[in-house]
């Protein structure tokens, strides 16, 4: 679904929703359809601790996005990175020794 073009439909001057008086109720239906949708769609970041080592490679890539702390366990700082960090975590994905990380689509 194209939500930009959903929603310019649907708030446009000669929409369907407006003929039948539910302009409003049918703008803010696309909006939330629109804001699920997207949602729907955002990277999250996925770590199996039962194989990580903590070796901090993911750190160094995308230090945003891991860390290693003092108590030597790797933390997820973002799970749902802003889209622009996708090179990045996908890069973390591909050079983690252990294959310990994955983006999962939501």
């Amino acid at each position: 679904m194209n939500c930009r073009f959903f929603e310019a439909e649907l708030t446009g001057p000669v929409s369907l929703a407006s003929k039948n008086g539910m302009g409003d109720l049918a703008e803010v239906l696309a909006r939330m359809v629109c804001r699920f949708d997207l949602k729907e769609r955002a990277m999250r970041v996925v770590v199996d601790y039962d194989l990580c080592e903590s070796n901090a490679v993911c750190m160094g890539i995308a230090p945003k996005i891991f860390e290693v702390r003092d108590d030597d366990n790797l933390y997820v700082l973002e799970e749902h990175p802003d889209e622009s960090m996708r090179p990045k975590v996908e890069e973390a994905v591909g050079r983690c020794p252990k294959q310990a990380i994955s983006i999962v689509e939501d």
